[in-house]
């Protein structure tokens, strides 16, 4: 165990109650960037002991977002009793199936409540992001130093590999996480918060969107550069937004269209995209057509067994093939009722967004596009669970991300019945 490592933990845990309350969610983003996911004690990570750590502060301070108020509150706790409740059924691949799904949820909805209750205050998004942007701002730098010289720095903070990846004659980036891909996922999800600083003031958003760009190459890999493209694109349809609603069905119907028209089904498009070189889109492709086709091996309580997915295996499992997509990896884990439950997390993550975009008729404001910006970070991540899924401490930074949405909607709420309440004592005075 590195010593930076448990020195570093110790130090944001106490940060974690100290740290003025406005910037009380920054801990577990710094663990989630900048450390790795070793377990610091049996079962907890950096990360988890940041999630610990912060529902402590909440429940002492009074802010511990509990009782779920809103449809995405909800979501996620359908998502943890289905997670608990397949924990019944019995598996050969994992010695206990109840730990593994009570980690599961302290890493999913532990991480929601650690926003729901620390994100608070006002110019949230504004906090959130200068927060983000100078937390990525050294990670680009590390991220590009060990494409360079395969030297991982990070590896005294608790990263599993001291050096990059190789793929060719490319270097592919890890840092302190697990795969370059999700190092270079990290890069396409900040893009548009790198945005929301330039709209504010262009050389700041200028070094932003240099920094996120930094990591997504630094990785060498297909998936972010596609969610980062994806991202992009999102982001230009920010003049149009009054025509979201018309613009979302007409890519509906695209997609039919287009699933109709291939002959394997829509998602082997991934297997003719190589845009890092070396590519293994047809991996991905075949998994989905795998999973469909044995669509009741898993549906009802996951599976323990999915080496006759594909034709390679893992060396961590002679069980199990690269499960290289969330979604299915919910799936696995739980059946179709946890993957539905996290399709259902991601729906009303976006439509929480969407309501106040609507609600102000979708006008100019900073505001407005930084809420905008926030969905298309999203759209980042929702693109890349195609290529990989998320089994080390990247988890933090999507749920995180979530959080934001309810957070902001209701101290806005609680803004609005404050000023009409004070409008009213005018009146009455």
């Amino acid at each position: 165990m590195p010593p930076l490592l448990i020195a570093a933990t110790a130090l944001l845990a106490i940060l974690q109650f100290l740290i003025p309350r406005k910037w009380a969610f920054t801990p577990i983003l710094i663990a989630c960037f900048h450390l790795g996911d070793l377990e610091i004690i049996p079962n907890l990570t950096p990360v988890r002991i940041m999630i610990l750590c912060g529902l402590i502060r909440a429940g002492i301070s009074g802010t511990l977002v509990f009782k779920p108020t809103c449809t995405l509150d909800k979501a996620f706790y359908v998502f943890s009793t289905i997670a608990l409740l397949v924990s019944a059924a019995p598996r050969l691949d994992i010695p206990s199936p109840i730990s593994q799904n009570l980690g599961l949820i302290l890493n999913v909805h532990g991480t929601y409540l650690y926003g729901r209750s620390l994100l608070v205050g006002d110019k949230l998004i504004e906090r959130y992001t200068i927060a983000m942007i100078l937390l990525l701002l050294p990670l680009a730098a590390l991220l590009t130093f060990e494409q360079r010289t395969r030297q991982n720095i990070y590896y005294h903070l608790g990263a599993r590999a001291d050096s990059s990846m190789v793929r060719g004659d490319r270097n592919r980036a890890l840092g302190p996480f697990q795969h370059a891909i999700l190092s270079g996922t990290v890069g396409a999800a900040a893009l548009p918060f790198a945005l929301i600083l330039w709209r504010r003031k262009k050389i700041h958003g200028i070094v932003g969107i240099g920094a996120s760009l930094a990591i997504v190459v630094s990785s060498a890999s297909s998936g972010p550069m596609a969610a980062a493209i994806v991202t992009a694109a999102a982001l230009m349809v920010w003049p149009a937004r009054r025509w979201l609603s018309m613009i979302q069905r007409i890519g509906l119907v695209m997609v039919f269209v287009l699933h109709l028209i291939s002959t394997r089904g829509i998602w082997y498009l991934m297997a003719r995209m190589d845009l890092a070189g070396g590519s293994t889109g047809y991996h991905r492709a075949k998994l989905i057509d795998s999973a469909i086709n044995d669509f009741g091996d898993w549906w009802l309580f996951g599976t323990d067994y999915t080496r006759n997915w594909m034709f390679s295996g893992v060396s961590w499992s002679s069980r199990h093939t690269d499960i290289t997509n969330y979604y299915l990896q919910f799936g696995v884990t739980g059946g179709m009722g946890l993957l539905l439950a996290f399709v259902a997390i991601l729906y009303y993550g976006f439509k929480t967004y969407g309501i106040r975009l609507r609600a102000t008729n979708f006008e100019n404001s900073t505001e407005n596009f930084g809420l905008w910006c926030l969905g298309c970070s999203l759209v980042a991540h929702a693109t890349s669970f195609l290529s990989v899924a998320y089994f080390d401490q990247s988890y933090a930074n999507l749920f995180m991300l979530i959080a934001l949405g309810p957070a902001i909607i209701n101290f806005q709420s609680s803004s609005a019945i404050s000023d009409s309440d004070a409008g009213k004592r005018e009146q009455s005075v």
